[in-house]
């Protein structure tokens, strides 16, 4: 609706291999999957080039879950130069689409046989257009089946490494994004404000109303330039209609006025019916164009003031989110770093070490940092005193260029 904000907003990450989140962007809830999304990699791609001083490769292979399955977004991400790796839902297959079979072979990965073949599918919003794409049908020996597509051709990506790519993102990447999300809240939008903008769409339909307008009166412009003038004449004699009418009581439902008036009245009111038949007469001889003037200058009126419209002002989330993110990925750093790739969820390392009491002393240009032990916990104690260790290693200092020192007491 034009001129309201709608209360749904739309967070899209970018993680690596290991679930932490690189990139991110919020937009409205009605934001194209398919667009957006290849705009961030686009910009996520020409960072990492332009930063690495290495040569670097960006993989173009994205794969989503069902929910960004719609041919619309696949055939954008065809189009795009991305590779791509989606799983169908029930209710989208059918054998009928299905042609090109290829021999049934064993998953090398897995517990299933996996035949290759291209599939058909119908675009919703595109009605008529057939989007052709490689599929593989896999049927797992537990009586389930699974329908994988790609862009992706079978010269470069084998049919396993499709079904593996696909089913190892949840524990490879989404499961430890899951963990990032929940630890840091960042699914919780915390807030938007609104700025008001010119409304692109109305004031292209403006301007196009009025070209229209503009075309359909120089068409038009003798039987208008003859309404005008019989304008002129009818709201001269509307004025002196009024002048009568307001001469007159109304008593009863009747209109009370001398014999003498009551009869220049009604000359004046059959002039004005006769003046406006001409007009009609007039409008009748180009009747198409007449119509369509009309609700063309409707429609401008209805639409001229709302060249301006609200909309979302997602910066105070993206502020908050990267520092979410931020915060995740220096947890992430430190378990990797510091702790010996220690697997350990958020939660659990707010738990064990951040709760843990401690007390600050600054002396000789040093910040030391003194964490109390808890006795219930030896071995995440000892694993902390060694991290302590490297931390302490890195020299890091705060914006006194006093150093960190952390010790456990």
């Amino acid at each position: 609706m034009l001129g309201r904000v709608m209360n749904c907003l739309e967070q899209v990450f970018v993680h690596d291999g290991q679930g932490h989140p690189l990139y991110f962007q919020t937009f409205n809830g009605h934001a194209d999957l398919g667009k957006n999304a290849l705009r961030m990699m686009d910009k996520i791609s020409e960072y990492l080039r332009n930063t690495t001083i290495n040569q670097f490769t960006v993989n173009r292979i994205l794969i989503m879950d069902a929910a960004g399955n719609g041919v619309k977004t696949l055939r954008e991400l065809s189009d795009s130069g991305y590779y791509f790796i989606t799983m169908l839902d029930s209710n989208q297959f059918n054998e009928r689409k299905v042609k090109s079979v290829s021999g049934e072979k064993r998953y090398d990965y897995g517990d299933a046989h996996l035949v290759d073949c291209t599939v058909e599918l119908e675009d919703s919003n595109d009605k008529g257009y057939i989007f052709e794409t490689r599929a593989v049908q896999v049927s797992w020996d537990n009586g389930r089946t699974s329908i994988l597509i790609t862009s992706v051709p079978e010269a470069l990506f084998p049919t396993d490494n499709v079904v593996k790519s696909y089913f190892d993102r949840w524990p490879a990447q989404e499961l430890d994004f899951k963990d990032v999300k929940g630890g840091v809240n960042l699914h919780r939008v915390v807030g938007y404000g609104k700025k008001l903008v010119d409304n692109k769409k109305v004031l292209e339909k403006i301007e196009l109303l009025q070209g229209q307008i503009n075309e359909l009166e120089r068409e038009l412009e003798a039987p208008l330039n003859e309404i005008r003038g019989i304008e002129k004449d009818l709201q001269s004699r509307i004025s002196e209609e009024r002048i009568y009418r307001e001469k007159s009581t109304v008593v009863k439902g009747e209109r009370k006025l001398s014999k003498l008036d009551a009869e220049i009245l009604k000359r004046i009111q059959k002039e004005i019916n006769s003046l406006k038949r001409k007009i009609k007469k007039i409008e009748k001889g180009h009747e198409t164009p007449f119509r369509s003037l009309k609700k063309k200058k409707a429609e401008l009126a209805r639409i001229i003031d709302k060249k301006k419209i609200y909309r979302v002002d997602v910066e105070l989330d993206q502020i908050m989110t990267c520092s979410r993110i931020s915060f995740a990925n220096i947890c992430a750093y430190l378990l990797d770093e510091c702790f010996g790739g220690e697997k350990m969820t958020l939660q659990r390392l707010f738990e064990t070490i951040f709760d843990l009491r401690g007390k600050v002393k600054v002396e000789n240009g040093q910040r030391n940092v003194f964490i109390e032990r808890n006795p219930k916990q030896k071995d995440i104690m000892r694993k902390l005193g060694l991290a302590f260790s490297v931390i302490n290693r890195m020299g890091i200092e705060d914006i006194k260029e006093c150093v960190y020192n952390f010790e456990l007491v």
